[in-house]
C-alpha cells in the first residue's frame, strides 16, 4: 500500500498593491494641518501628482494664507431643504420655536423665516387646492 503524499505547505502570497500608491510626501507626519490633508487627498486620487508639485502648491498656499484664520464654509444649500422641511414638520407637530432654535442651531428670526416660506409639501397642497377650485 503506497504512502499518502504529504500536502504541500501553503505559502502566503504577498498582499496586492493598491491601484495607485501616492509618492511619499514631506508632510506625511502632519495630522492636523489642513493644507497637508488636502494635498494628501489629492495625491491619493491623482496618479501623476508629484512631490515637487505638492511642495510648490504647499509653498504658494502657505505664502498666501499663512498665519490667517481661515473659515471653510459649507456649500450653500446642501441639506437645507431637508432641514427646513424637518423644521416645518416639527412645528406642525407642536414643537415650540425655542426648542427648534436649539435643536437646529438657528435664531428665532431664521426659524420664523423658514416657517413663512412654502415648502415642497405645501406647494403640492396649494396646487391640489387650485385644481380643485372651479374655473
Amino acid at each position: 500500500m503506497p504512502k499518502p503524499a504529504k500536502p504541500k505547505p501553503v505559502t502566503a502570497s504577498p498582499p496586492a498593491a493598491p491601484a495607485h500608491t501616492p509618492p511619499p510626501m514631506p508632510w506625511d507626519g502632519a495630522a492636523d494641518d489642513i493644507v497637508a490633508d488636502i494635498l494628501r487627498r489629492v495625491a491619493a486620487l491623482t496618479p501623476g501628482f508629484s512631490a515637487a508639485l505638492a511642495l510648490q502648491i504647499d509653498r504658494d498656499v502657505r505664502e498666501m494664507w499663512g498665519r490667517d484664520r481661515c473659515y471653510i464654509a459649507r456649500r450653500a444649500g446642501e441639506g437645507t431643504s431637508s432641514r427646513n422641511a424637518a423644521i416645518r414638520r416639527d412645528h406642525r407637530n407642536g414643537e415650540r420655536i425655542g426648542l427648534l432654535c436649539r435643536r437646529y442651531g438657528l435664531t428665532r428670526q431664521r426659524i420664523h423665516q423658514i416657517l413663512a416660506q412654502p415648502g415642497e409639501e405645501e406647494d403640492d397642497q396649494v396646487d391640489v387646492k387650485r385644481r380643485a377650485l372651479p374655473a
